[in-house]
């Protein structure tokens, strides 16, 4: 239709019959090309939706009535156009068609027609009514002065006076119902949209709140004897002009339609092809001065010159569109980039990447999921470790790493372009992504690690304790009762008989014997552990061949835990006595918030390393989750740091 009414215009402006002046054609297509190029930009990029076409009826609606209104102009002239007088009949008043994309727009922007029968009727009466206005306006007299009709002032056919003037009523009042409803159709949808719907709307709404004040104005400066071209100015600038500008606002700023990258490759194209052709031109040009004109050597040279700059040149030139057309996009991947930046550089934590995702994506339900080797399908976890469950509708970004997904990007809400968008973002954010899973997987590896060996020590302990008891109550008590027995068959003997000293012998062996074996039971876990670590290690350093000074506080702990505090005094003393040379020993057991603090220390010569005691004692430590630390400078005094936690 726009194409149409742009040849009808033309023909009337540069025909033999000129009733129009060119200046006309300029300003026409002028007005006309946004509103046109925008809603097929929209139809081009959104098939489906129908806000495309209202956007090109937006422009379309005007161009066929100019085109109607210079047609009927060619009637007064010497040859006048086939079918000049309905043209002229109808042109004039054929002004309520201007309307008709503008509430197509209303009607359906931005998610297509309400639902409902009624937004129904009103989208089937918009046409109705604009053509009973215009046929009520086209048979009034007045229409008709000085438009070279059958008779000036005589319409093809008469009402009556009253009948006529309640049709033209009826008339406008039809066509005030539908643009009411068309605007009530925006204010429900802004009032019951979501929050990014309203942003879209809003800005409709503020290009087109000018409308329903320049239409009374304009039906009263016609009615006052105002030229249509005069009355219809401000309507064009509104309807043709602020209303495609607010679309396209909407469009690009929140999310609809996906239309900057076709704009801007479209746009990037344009201007690559302009700027290859000049330097073409500028090539030849040159060539021409050292070669002559005509030269084959200038143009294939111009030819190669301009293949080498086509790519780099589209390069440059789309960067710099999107800057302009898209200018979120780069601002957000820049925050990408330096986020990356940072990482890379230590000023920053991987793990806070999924926080930038959410700064950056301006998506508070946005969420980071990642998958764990040997994870069945669809088992994700969060950057911190737990279980995640992903919701079948929403939309996702999936992240992979060759042949294999790694993770996925749960977006809060999605549109075409804000997933395309999340998938730009999470291809510059893939350094920190990668980070955290490999350091996710760490941790749990560290976790397991740790576990087992707990599990380990736990379980040695638990041995020590049944080897404790099978000494105690097993090899002990038989050796008790042999000894018992030899000494009883002894007492039978004549203290002269050659056996009685032989049975003596006997029974002080395996008095040794008990007593080795007490030691070694005592070793295996000591028996006062029962009774809590401080009575422990007491008993540990009564008789110590050096003094030490005990502090300890009765603290309820872990079996675990109370062993190895148990043991790690127990060697740090042992060290002492054997290798430190040292003349008093301090320990010292305190218990913090959440941890028991051993802190053993020595006046001796230093020089302590590792070797198979401290090293056991390092991992026992490090098994039930604590920490290990000796300070031991040759010629210098030993210290022994322990942390242990309370509870595991």
């Amino acid at each position: 239709m726009f194409v149409l009414g742009a040849a009808v215009t033309g023909l009337t402006v540069l025909g033999p019959a000129e009733v129009a002046p060119p200046s006309d054609l300029v300003l026409y297509v002028l007005l006309l090309m946004p509103a046109v190029l925008t809603g097929v930009l929209v139809a081009v990029r959104a098939p489906a939706s129908p806000v495309g076409g209202a956007l090109a009826w937006v422009g379309a609606a005007p161009a066929a009535v100019l085109a109607l209104e210079y047609w009927g102009r060619t009637l007064p002239t010497a040859r006048p156009w086939p079918g000049a007088r309905v043209a002229a009949t109808f042109g004039e008043a054929s002004w309520p068609c201007l309307y008709l994309g503008f509430v197509a727009l209303m009607l359906v922007f931005p998610d297509g027609l309400l639902p409902g029968r009624r937004w129904r009727v009103v989208a089937a009466m918009a046409p109705v009514a604009a053509l009973v206005l215009t046929v009520a306006i086209a048979l009034a007299p007045g229409n008709f002065a000085g438009q070279g009709g059958p008779a000036p002032g005589e319409p093809p056919f008469r009402l009556p006076g009253p009948p006529q003037v309640a049709a033209i009523v009826a008339a406008f009042g039809l066509f005030l119902a539908v643009l009411v409803g068309a605007a009530t159709a925006v204010v429900m949808r802004f009032r019951r949209g979501n929050p990014v719907t309203r942003l879209r709307v809003r800005w409709l709404m503020l290009a087109a709140c000018g409308v329903p004040v320049l239409l009374p104005v304009t039906w009263v400066s016609i009615a006052l004897g105002a030229p249509g071209n005069v009355a219809f100015l401000g309507f064009g600038v509104v309807v043709l002009a602020l209303v495609p500008a607010g679309v396209a606002i909407a469009v690009l700023r929140h999310d609809l339609f996906d239309v900057d990258r076709l704009l801007g490759q479209s746009l990037a194209w344009g201007l690559t092809t302009v700027g290859s052709a000049a330097i073409f031109a500028t090539v030849v040009a040159t060539s021409s001065q050292v070669f002559g004109r005509g030269s084959v050597a200038g143009a294939s040279g111009a030819a190669f010159v301009t293949a080498l700059c086509l790519l780099p040149l589209h390069r440059l030139l789309q960067t710099a569109v999107g800057r302009v057309v898209d200018r979120d996009r780069h601002v957000v991947l820049a925050g990408v980039r330096q986020f990356v930046a940072n990482v890379r550089d230590g000023e920053a934590e991987p793990e806070a990447v999924e926080d930038m995702l959410r700064a950056q994506l301006n998506d508070p339900g946005l969420r980071l999921l990642l998958r764990m080797p040997g994870a069945p399908d669809g088992a994700h976890v969060d950057l911190r470790g737990k279980p995640a469950e992903v919701s079948g509708d929403a939309p996702l970004v999936a992240l992979r790493t060759g042949d294999s997904t790694v993770g996925v990007l749960v977006l809060g809400n999605g549109s075409v372009r804000r997933l395309r968008r999340a998938r730009d973002v999470a291809a510059e954010a893939r350094l920190p992504i990668e980070v955290s899973r490999l350091r996710l997987q760490l941790r749990g590896a560290l976790d397991d690690v740790q576990a087992s060996r707990a599990r380990l020590v736990a379980a040695g302990d638990r041995e020590r304790a049944q080897l404790e008891r099978d000494l105690h109550d097993g090899a002990q008590q038989q050796i008790v009762t042999v000894g018992m027995r030899l000494r009883s068959v002894q007492h039978r003997l004549d203290p002269t008989d050659p056996a009685y000293g032989e049975l003596d012998d006997a029974v002080a062996a395996l008095e040794t014997t008990l007593t080795e074996l007490r030691r070694l039971a005592h070793g295996v876990r000591p028996a006062r552990l029962e009774d809590g670590l401080a009575s422990a290690l007491r008993a540990l350093v009564t008789g110590s061949p050096v003094p030490v000074e005990l502090t300890v506080l009765d603290i309820a702990l872990p079996d675990p835990v109370l062993t190895t505090a148990y043991y790690v005094v127990a060697e740090a003393l042992a060290n002492a006595y054997k290798h430190a040379a040292a003349t008093r020993v301090s320990v010292l057991v305190q218990r913090t918030a959440d941890q028991v603090q051993i802190r053993v220390h020595d006046n001796g010569c230093g020089g302590a390393s590792d070797g198979f005691g401290l090293t056991s004692l390092r991992d026992r430590v490090a098994a039930v989750g604590g920490t290990f630390c000796v300070r031991s400078p040759v010629g210098a005094s030993t210290d022994v740091e322990v942390d242990l936690p309370c509870a595991l």
